[in-house]
């Protein structure tokens, strides 16, 4: 393996140019990554980097490359496989600082956007070719009618080169198409754009990641939006976006341009150079359509390429039926144009007469009902509806006329403003939608419905009966919509006779019922306007907590009625005045910081930085220096999400959540300190054999020191040597003294940095008699430069005191010969340090792995059951993690993760 060669296993980075979670993004690297562990057969290191940069913009690129030359000083990668123009544009920008020797492999790069990228040195990979041109005349093939060509993206500037090259081929296509630029606006104009775009209209789509107001979006959720308000057929160069919307076209395969770019990584690491392989062009895009999209535009499929592949078809009743759908369908066009016919005769020389005066005053109405509406307050708006019902029914000849609003809660349709003719009974006020199941789709499809009661057809026609049962015998029904939604419905009702509506009433309809829309929509949106208001500041008075609004500046605009902060009491008098609206939020807190409590001064920052939107959101918590007991607040700052900018700021007193904290931490500490007392007891013998080796051996030499000076002649060089020895057996007596004193007494946590392989070290001496009065081996295998971790070294001390105490119990379970107990130090991942002691006891019971951290779970008959839990909880603390697992040969394994000391944060 090439591992083998070098001394270490071969790395490769993947830089990605869009953001994780993108099914796109994350397909082609799933692929590349892959292929590299499939088909390499070397040892490698795989890393993956998303610059984000269309989400983010460029400005933070420079920071990021000093960050990822930090990041990889020690990880150095061999290879780089680079996903995507603006992720390439940006590595061989850096790469003067950054990596300027690592062969670069791209791949997802367009060939036009490649010829104009200087690559220097050590690159290759694989670029594509979006074949506009070819997509462009499949498109025109399929339809032929097409005057018009549209096309979507983003506001960047890879976006703009797309829409320049469609318009290239557009102008080439022989046909006298007009060009629509719908590229860098805001989504909501894009989707209005899209819903009113003139027939005999196609459009083509790129990625869209963020919108010209800023908007993220997922690429796929973008063209879903985009597709659902479209009025034309959309086609697309992506294959991940088929099946999101749109009809299909020659489809470029990412994934496979990921697997392709791994294989010229796979000989760069074999040994081949990047500059001499020569840069290929993947050539797999595809003819693909989505069958649903070719349904929902009327494309024939008869007209698709003999090679083109048809993607999620369905098979639909017309398929399953066909020849009994049409041959019931002939009948009923038979017998509609046979009553259409007759009808048609009779009426229609009677409206040649009347047509020309009954449209003009029909005309004079519209307009004069659309200008009294449109002028008047809102609190008359009910009663001129109601008036101008009347009038028009009167003009229709109809017996009633009404507004019918749908109330989704109970499914029902309501009269809101009706009027009804003399003699005639009053109009019911609501109607089950079930009863009017047809005519509810007609009206949300936005159709306007005229007819008299037998002629109902098609959707409505299962409403006949339900209608006739009211008394009416002809209706006029059109959709109230504002902003393309339907609101109700406008209908009018002949009940004495069936009703001759006039000419053009479609349209007449239509404009009424916009008319009265409006005004509804006007009336219903300042009255949302001021429950709105109403509504806020009911919740705001509502609130426990303390709540206020800022502008961009800071300045307050909104507050709950009580402040909950004391920011006035020093025993001088007031120093800051009570947030009020008008006062800024950020001088206010200022003046806190500098005269009370400098501990404010990150409140200030962390709302300015949320202000200046650097941050969506920062949660922090104060401590009130002029309450006697403590007084805490978590403070919430949250970015809003308006053109203006600004903040919400919440203050929520935990006060008692942190007294309670202190009063389980003080708990805690004392139950550590008992498990402490317990574990010296059961180490009575080691601890008396630990001090009983230095006394022993001062007592030697005291003595053989008064032999030397009771001789004849007295050897003053031995004496000195005795001496020497006295005084580091002393020391060392003095030492596990020491230790047992620290161990053994109560006192708060203390952070310092901690040598891990000492901590162990001072353990195994401690337990060492304890050992061997069981006949176990211990075996200790540190790993030698082990980075230190920050933490209090006394409870590090008792977490690996009571593991290697547990294991020594579970190893003497076994016979004399296969008693041992394996404690090891290493470096584990993302800047941690592990500690592993394996026993080679009987193991722990399935069912019991989960439990033995349980406070007082254990399975010794004299132990309380204490130790694993406090543990446990010690390294929680200290932000690391202690876990049980069975070793394969038998025995437990326990493992504990500290962060090394440049990262860790303790939760004391």
């Amino acid at each position: 393996m090439l591992c083998a060669a070098s001394g270490r296993p071969k790395s490769v980075l993947l830089l990605v140019s869009g953001q994780i979670g993108v099914f796109e993004v994350d397909a082609a690297v799933a692929a590349t990554r892959s292929m590299l562990q499939s088909e390499s057969n070397i040892s490698l290191t795989l890393y993956t980097e998303y610059l984000d940069q269309d989400r983010l913009g460029p400005d933070y690129l420079e920071s990021v490359a000093d960050w990822y030359r930090e990041k990889y000083k020690q990880h150095k990668p061999d290879v780089i496989i680079v996903g995507g123009a603006s992720a390439l544009d940006f590595l061989l920008k850096a790469r003067r600082w950054l990596w300027r020797d690592v062969p670069i492999v791209f791949s997802t790069v367009d060939e036009r956007v490649l010829s104009r990228v200087p690559l220097g040195k050590q690159v290759t990979g694989i670029v594509f070719y979006w074949d506009i041109k070819r997509s462009l005349a499949e498109a025109l093939r399929l339809l032929p009618d097409t005057e018009r060509v549209g096309v979507v993206g983003g506001p960047t500037p890879a976006d703009r080169l797309w829409r320049d090259l469609c318009r290239q081929e557009v102008e080439r296509a022989g046909k006298r198409l007009a060009f629509l630029d719908l590229t860098g606006l805001p989504m909501e104009a894009l989707e209005n754009r899209v819903a009113t775009l003139p027939d005999h209209t196609i459009v083509f789509c790129f990625a869209i990641d963020v919108d010209a107001a800023g908007r993220v979006f997922q690429p796929s959720a973008a063209l879903s939006i985009i597709a659902a308000a479209s009025k034309s057929p959309i086609f697309g160069f992506d294959e991940p976006f088929l099946g999101h919307g749109i009809v299909g076209g020659w489809l470029a395969s990412y994934p496979e341009m990921g697997r392709q770019a791994a294989r010229l990584a796979i000989r760069i690491l074999r040994g081949e150079s990047a500059t001499a392989i020569q840069i290929q062009r993947s050539t797999d895009s595809v003819l693909e359509f989505d069958w649903r999209q070719l349904r929902r535009w009327h494309i024939d499929e008869s007209r698709l390429n003999p090679g083109a592949v048809v993607r999620y078809r369905e098979t639909s009743t017309w398929e399953q039926n066909r020849w009994l759908i049409l041959g019931t369908l002939t009948v009923c066009i038979i017998q509609t144009s046979l009553i259409t016919g007759l009808l048609y005769q009779r009426r229609q020389r009677k409206r040649a007469l009347e047509s020309l005066d009954e449209r003009l005053r029909f005309e004079t109405l519209v307009a004069d009902t659309s200008a009294i509406l449109s002028n008047l307050p809102t609190s008359d708006i009910d009663e001129q509806i109601r008036n101008s019902l009347g009038r028009i029914a009167r003009f229709l000849k109809a017996d009633r006329g009404s507004l019918w609003r749908r109330t989704p809660e109970t499914r029902n349709w309501a009269a809101t403003h009706c009027w009804w003719a003399v003699g005639v009974d009053p109009a019911r006020l609501s109607v089950s939608e079930d009863k009017l199941s047809g005519l509810h789709d007609a009206l949300r499809r936005g159709a306007v419905l005229i007819s008299r009661l037998g002629e109902l057809s098609g959707e409505a026609k299962m409403d006949r009966y339900s209608i006739g049962h009211y008394g009416a015998r002809s209706l006029a029904v059109a959709p109230l919509a504002v902003g393309g939604k339907n609101i109700g419905a406008l209908v009018f009702v002949t009940m004495r006779v069936e009703g001759a509506w006039p000419d053009g009433l479609v349209q007449r309809l239509q404009m009424l019922a916009e008319i009265f829309a409006n005004a509804l929509a006007r009336k219903e949106s300042e009255s949302a306007i001021h429950e709105s208001e109403e509504l806020n500041s009911a919740v705001l008075a509502s609130l426990e907590e303390y709540v206020t609004v800022l502008d961009r500046e800071g300045v307050i605009l909104r507050t709950s009625p009580t402040p909950a902060l004391n920011m006035s009491d020093n025993g001088n008098g007031p120093l800051v005045q009570i947030p009020v609206v008008g006062r800024n939020y950020l001088k206010l807190w200022g003046l806190l910081a500098g005269n009370v409590n400098s501990d404010a001064r990150p409140v200030v920052e962390a709302v300015q930085r949320v202000l200046q939107d650097r941050k969506r959101a920062e949660v922090l918590e104060y401590q009130d220096p002029a309450a006697p007991e403590g007084r805490w607040f978590e403070i919430r700052v949250q970015h809003l999400d308006r053109p203006e900018g600004g903040a919400v700021i919440t203050h929520h007193d935990i006060s008692s959540r942190k007294r309670a904290e202190i009063e389980v931490r003080r708990n805690l500490d004392e139950i550590a300190h008992l498990n402490r007392l317990a574990a010296m007891g059961e180490l009575t013998a080691s601890v008396a054999h630990e001090i009983n080796q230095p006394l022993t051996a001062i007592l030697s030499n005291a003595q053989a020191a008064r032999r030397f000076l009771s001789g004849k002649s007295s050897n003053l060089a031995e004496v000195g040597e005795c001496l020497t020895d006295i005084i580091a057996d002393d020391k060392r007596a003095g030492e596990v003294i020491k230790r047992l004193r620290a161990l053994l007494k109560k006192g708060e946590f203390q952070a310092s940095v901690v040598d891990l392989n000492e901590v162990v070290r001072d353990v195994i001496r401690l337990v060492g008699h304890d050992a061997l009065l069981r006949n176990a081996s211990v075996v200790f295998e540190p790993l030698e430069d082990l980075p230190a971790v920050l933490g209090d070294r006394i409870q590090l001390y008792q977490v690996a005191l009571n593991l290697i105490v547990n294991g020594l119990a579970a190893a003497a379970e076994q016979v004399p010969s296969d008693r041992w107990l394996l404690v090891r130090t290493a470096e584990s991942n993302n800047d941690c340090v592990e500690l592993t002691v394996e026993d080679s006891g009987k193991g722990i019971a399935e069912s019991d792995l989960s439990r033995v951290f349980e406070p007082f779970f254990t399975t010794k008959p004299e132990g309380l059951g204490m130790g694993l839990s406090i543990s446990r909880s010690i390294m929680q603390a200290h932000s690391g993690r202690l876990w049980a697992e069975n070793s394969a040969g038998g025995g437990a394994i326990f493992r504990c993760v500290l962060p090394v000391a440049r990262n860790v944060v303790s939760t004391q």
